[in-house]
């Protein structure tokens, strides 16, 4: 369950990071940074795609079941982890 949640967060915060490529229609001339923008943004995107898509099968057995406690606790504390990356 924590699985699917963190491919969630890894696909959303893979679409944050595209974002300022957005900025490119207006500087042109800064289009030597597109690769640092695109490979970790599609990277993270894919990568949350596989774990939600792994955990698609198992998600839909337990019927959508609310976190306990500390499955809430373990998910707070990756996605800090993951934001300091």
């Amino acid at each position: 369950m924590i699985t699917y949640y963190i491919g969630c967060l890894f696909i959303c915060s893979g679409a944050v990071v595209l974002l300022p490529l957005f900025s490119l229609m207006i500087w042109p001339q800064e289009s030597e940074l597109f690769s640092s923008y695109v490979i970790p943004g599609v990277a993270s995107i894919l990568l949350g795609y596989v774990l939600t898509i792994i955990t698609k099968n198992k998600r839909r057995s337990t019927a959508l079941k609310e976190l306990s406690r500390h499955q809430d606790s373990q998910l707070l504390l990756q996605v800090g982890l993951l934001q300091f990356q």
